[in-house]
């Protein structure tokens, strides 16, 4: 994702704040480009260990 929203340059709204996602990511490129940028590097720096432990905490997908 990171490298599709570096090459981004069109007006474009991201949602990715499904119940599946750790961290939700919401955004308008190309003026929250950084904030979007900075959340995927939290979200790639996460423990999979945590990671599958939040997964397996839903009721459902």
């Amino acid at each position: 994702m990171k490298y599709f929203i570096e090459q981004l340059e069109t007006n474009t709204k991201v949602f990715a704040n499904h119940v599946s996602m750790a961290t939700p990511v919401l955004g308008k490129i190309p003026g929250d480009k950084t904030k979007i940028l900075v959340l995927q590097d939290t979200i790639d720096d996460f423990d999979e260990d945590e990671l599958r432990l939040y997964r397996e905490q839903l009721r459902e997908l």
